[in-house]
């Protein structure tokens, strides 16, 4: 079955039917539940996959032939909604041995909830894994994927799948041929360009500017304009001509095309406009450039912010943040023209402060609350050290936009922060997401502004703030802007506070300063009993081991005990296993019994330790070094403790992992390992391959890493023997360790 359609040139298209082979199949990893229906939806044909993860992580895969001869340009579109939490979106189009893997992936997606149309062109594929490292010239299956990053179940309804071949397009040029048109200008192309974004120069405050095409017809608007430059996204947009229009007139504009990868994803958005506006208006890893950043939490809570080295603050994962600037005599002062110094308070306990210095000097410090979950006190205090008054402005943005960079992108949505609806009322901003961000001492001046109005950029630059009150944007990219104006003596401070609470939430009561000191206490009466003592040059050592050890308590949620608070948000029982035997060396011992007690419980019957366990469950991939991980885990936890009881309490589990152990030895206990030559002659006895090096995950490998903790396990599950009271037991796992 094929059609033509007009898309700046002819160009033909395949309805799936007809390049498709087959039905859809199910793919699962262990213990995810996926059912694959083909009912006819709102788009024609259709693809039903209803998912559930059953508590656990993995992924949930519908796969069908796709075999075709790929040209230089193509497109796949479709339309989709959902019944989801925020797992990852992936679409894949695989070679024909299914080796080699291009992919589109969504992490931590917002699921439309109403059919939505998505196209994936040639463009937006990228490298997942396989020998193909360039895309291969023939395909042989496509895969729409659901991994588990929130995890639950869920329903997923795609429709009206095509693929069509398009006309190659031009090489990008940002030229335009102006023609008179009705009501504006038609800007010409040179031939068929992939076009990222529009930027429109010389706009009037208040103007509001009219985009369209014809061929595909889409239309938009940007402004009312704050200042003189607007941006305007066009993601996957490829035509030959666009045209403008605007109430005021188009003739002292000036339009500048932009190239596909200005939007490619949100955050490409971002960085562009950062990397075309002035130094400091933007945070400088947008520049693409290392802002190093310190996490932000309570001993007890579940939720951590950030801070970095410049004082912005992100409130919470892949939240939005506090961005500080003065604007001093005239003077406007970033991240750029300061040098700022990080700090911890008392120089260990994990309460980070950032200071700017100069003749106004800005310290910058976040709270996590102690006793509260999705809270931050974030505190400003600007103080004048010239010997004259200094007159100006303390201004705190609230932007779109993480801490965390972009090219730290595993398991979330990088560097953006979408905030479709915000209103201040009182000062307070209220976000649609349900957080209040709010200051708590009297700030007049405040607004609300939105990327397609210009940003934040003219008011940064002015010292002024929008007029707005309110906004709503479907994009996400609404930022609001208070300005507290001072006018200081030599020596004299003024104070900015901000209180930052999830849904459900009340500020916590109390003032910065107390808030402060009960967090310092409940951290000293952790970490400060250590035995270590070095002082004078060595004392930094004794605060960075003790820092470190706040640190382990910060990212913690509940048991889990986590190596970070972003990317790496899950319990791995490698990173567990040493992290713990660090809080033991230094008599933290509680924290770890409560992994050891949480962590067992993703433990199957067969005596299989998952490599990660989180929210979602345990991580059904092969990481062999695990099992033995997990044993050492707790031996060493008795001979920090001497708690026999908890030994004993989780010996017939330690049991099940000493014959799982042997069950993966066995599998390279054959003849054909036994009598193999070569390289293959070396595996025989050794635990089989998987994916424990992060470069193993396309083609899972041998690695001597899990051999080692697998002796190392077992030599633990002797020890453990002799404290439950089994010598026989002690004697075998001796021996099978002695094999191994």
């Amino acid at each position: 079955m094929f059609a033509r359609i007009l898309l700046a040139s002819t160009a033909v298209l395949c309805a799936f039917a007809a390049t498709a082979h087959g039905t859809w199949k199910p793919i699962t990893s262990s213990g995810v539940n996926l059912t694959v229906t083909e009912p006819n939806l709102q788009h024609g044909p259709g693809l039903v996959m209803q998912y559930d993860f059953g508590g656990q992580a993995g992924f949930a895969l519908a796969e069908r032939a796709f075999v075709q001869e790929l040209p230089a340009n193509f497109e796949f579109t479709f339309w989709i909604r959902a019944e989801s939490l925020q797992n990852d979106f992936e679409f894949k189009l695989m070679d024909p041995s299914g080796q080699s893997v291009w992919w589109v992936k969504r992490a931590a997606w917002l699921w439309p909830r109403n059919w939505t149309r998505m196209v994936i062109r040639r463009s937006q594929l990228v490298y997942a894994w396989g020998p193909d490292r360039t895309l291969f010239t023939r395909a042989g299956a496509i895969q729409f994927g659901i991994a588990a990053n929130a995890g639950g179940k869920g329903k997923v309804e795609i429709s009206g799948f095509e693929y069509r071949e398009l006309p190659p397009t031009e090489p990008f040029s940002d030229k335009v041929t102006r023609h008179p048109d009705r009501g504006g200008e038609r800007l010409g192309l040179k031939g068929l360009q992939a076009v990222g974004g529009l930027k429109i120069q010389g706009v009037r405050r208040g103007q509001t500017v009219r985009i369209s095409t014809q061929n595909p017809p889409q239309s938009w608007s940007v402004g009312p304009a704050q200042g003189d430059t607007l941006y305007l996204p066009t993601p996957e947009l490829e035509t030959t001509q666009i045209q403008v229009s605007s109430p005021q007139g188009t003739r002292n504009l000036q339009f500048t095309p932009l190239p596909s990868g200005f939007s490619t994803h949100p955050y490409r958005i971002w960085e562009s406009i950062a990397l075309d506006q002035p130094r400091g208006l933007y945070p400088k890893h947008l520049l693409g450039k290392q802002s190093f950043f310190t996490v932000v939490g309570a001993k007890d809570s579940d939720h951590e912010g950030l801070i970095n080295e410049a004082g912005m603050v992100e409130l919470r994962r892949m939240g939005p943040s506090l961005e500080p600037f003065l604007f001093n005599n005239g003077r406007r002062i970033g991240w750029n023209n300061v040098n700022p110094e990080s700090r911890l308070l008392e120089g260990s306990l994990p309460i980070p402060s950032v200071v700017w210095s100069g003749d106004v000097r800005l310290v910058v410090e976040a709270v996590a609350p102690e006793g509260t979950q999705d809270q931050l006190s974030i505190q400003y205090r600007v103080t004048n050290m010239a010997r004259r008054r200094q007159v100006g402005s303390l201004m705190v943005a609230l932007r779109p936009l993480q801490v965390n960079p972009s090219w730290q992108s595993l398991n979330l949505n990088p560097l953006v922060a979408p905030i479709r609806k915000l209103s201040l009322q009182r000062g307070a901003a209220r976000l649609d997401d349900g957080w209040t961000v709010t200051p708590v001492e009297a700030v007049r001046h405040a607004g609300v502004t939105k990327l397609s109005e210009g940003d934040l950029v003219p008011f940064l630059q002015n010292g002024t703030t929008p007029p707005a009150q309110s906004g709503e944007c479907p994009e996400g990219t609404l930022s609001a802007l208070w300005r507290l104006p001072y006018s200081l003596a030599p020596g004299q401070t003024k104070t900015l506070t901000f209180r930052a609470y999830g849904p459900k939430q009340r500020p916590a009561s109390g003032s910065h300063a107390q808030l402060r000191e009960k967090s310092a206490r409940a951290w000293r009466d952790l970490i400060q009993p250590s035995k270590l003592q070095l002082g004078g040059s060595g004392q930094i050592w004794a605060d960075t081991l003790k820092a470190n050890l706040g640190y382990i308590m910060v990212h913690r949620d509940g048991p889990a005990i986590h190596p970070g608070s972003r990317t790496y948000q899950r319990s791995w029982i490698r990173d567990g296993a040493l992290t713990c035997t660090a809080l033991l060396q230094f008599g933290i011992n509680e924290p770890v019994k409560k992994f050891i007690d949480w962590f067992s419980t993703g433990i199957r019957e067969d005596g299989w330790v998952p490599c990660v366990l989180d929210g979602r469950g345990p991580d059904p991939l092969a990481e062999h070094d695990s099992h033995g991980q997990f044993l050492y885990l707790l031996a060493t936890y008795h001979r920090f403790t001497g708690d026999d009881a908890m030994v004993k309490k989780h010996f017939a589990t330690a049991q099940r992992i000493v014959q799982q152990i042997e069950t993966l030895r066995n599998t390279r206990k054959t003849d054909e390992f036994r009598n193999a030559t070569g390289v293959e002659r070396g595996f025989y006895g050794l635990f089989p391959q998987s994916a424990s090096h992060e470069g193993y995950m396309d083609n899972h490998r041998h690695s001597y890493w899990d051999d080692f903790f697998g002796v190392k396990g077992l030599r633990d599950a002797a020890y453990l023997a002799g404290v439950a009271g089994q010598p026989n037991a002690q004697k075998e796992y001796a021996l099978m360790a002695s094999d191994f």
